[in-house]
């Protein structure tokens, strides 16, 4: 919150938050507090007892909209899947095969497509 702050004392108009795997949990957490251009979560999970992280009804706050991305075969998918069921519109979500989890995804067999996604719905929502 305090880099957001910041940027936007600088002049920052259009502000995007893209978050992985633990730093979705963040992304998501800090979602829900304001409004912004655009939100990507990329294998997001909900917190746990182990990590902190968004609740069902953060999921619910956030106005931006969202893009999550998630593996087939990853243990993030099941909460991919819920947060986009309890996400408000606009929303997309895409699904990869396979078990990348996180940024993996830029890295791996879908890093073509995904990054093509993630800079579509960029361009969608933030230009």
């Amino acid at each position: 919150m305090a880099a957001i702050g910041y940027v936007r004392r600088e002049g920052a108009e259009k502000i995007v938050l893209i978050g992985a795997s633990m730093g979705a949990m963040a992304t998501a957490k800090v979602a829900s507090q304001d409004s912004f251009s655009a939100v990507v979560l990329m294998a997001p999970y909900f917190g746990s007892r182990k990590y902190a992280g968004p609740k069902e009804s953060d999921i619910e706050k956030i106005i931006s909209p969202l893009l999550f991305i998630s593996a087939s075969n990853d243990s993030s998918s099941d909460h991919t899947k819920k947060m986009f069921k309890l996400a408000q519109s606009p929303k997309e979500m895409k699904i990869f095969p396979g078990k990348d989890h996180g940024r993996k995804l830029l890295k791996y067999d879908h890093s073509e497509e995904c990054e093509k996604l993630i800079v579509s719905f960029l361009n969608k929502y933030s230009t």
